[in-house]
């Protein structure tokens, strides 16, 4: 999806234009958007979306209003000063957004870390139960620690299979394919803890959310 619209200024970017970028991506976030839902919320491109958030060009107010009106929020919004970046996030038992991860076949998980910015891991419950089908077998850059909590679940990595229950543990390179699976009738929570090789998890896990 390419507008006219689309094609802007690919100069140097002030402050204002990265803070704009900024505030833009984490609405896109808090909303559990990947850059192709916003895209077509507002209809300009994906490609044109993701180089204003790696500020690689500035976005103009009339493509910034489009934008403002995806997220019902004043264009006001975008230039509000940044609040001090937090340095301890605190969720109490059962706090976290919830969003689905991997498509609408995929499980629910709760985030524990959301709130704090430039982390190097990103740390989630997940409801492995919550299943809406078959989950496909995927990789990511990184590695990535799942914990059982309650119940069993299936854990499969490349060719291999595995049950896990309460207390089991694995930490694995997660650039080979894997999946979590339930156990039909049997619930099941685990904790999982993603990072990337780069100490940044890709982008943010919005980014696998709905793909």
């Amino acid at each position: 999806m390419t507008t006219s619209s689309d094609v802007e200024s690919t100069s140097e970017i002030s402050a204002t234009e990265k803070q704009v970028a900024r505030k833009m991506c984490d609405l896109r976030r808090e909303n559990g958007l990947t850059l192709r839902g916003l895209g077509e919320r507002t209809g300009l491109s994906e490609s044109y979306l993701s180089r204003v958030e790696n500020l690689k060009t500035a976005i103009s107010i009339s493509n910034l209003t489009k934008v403002a009106e995806a997220f019902v929020v004043p264009v006001s919004v975008f230039f509000e000063a940044s609040e001090i970046p937090a340095k301890l996030v605190l969720k109490r038992a059962g706090e976290g957004k919830t969003v689905r991860l991997r498509g609408r076949n995929g499980v629910n998980v709760r985030l524990l870390a959301s709130d704090m910015p430039e982390r190097m891991m990103e740390p989630f419950i997940v409801d492995v139960s919550s299943a809406q089908g078959d989950i496909p077998m995927q990789s990511h850059s990184g590695q990535e620690f799942i914990h059982v909590l309650s119940g069993r679940c299936r854990f499969y990595y490349g060719s291999d299979e595995f049950e896990l229950a309460v207390g089991d543990a694995l930490y694995f390179d997660s650039t080979v394919n894997h999946r979590i699976e339930p156990i039909e009738g049997v619930a099941c929570e685990c904790v999982a803890v993603v990072t990337s090789k780069d100490f940044s998890f890709h982008g943010n896990i919005a980014k696998l959310l709905n793909d």
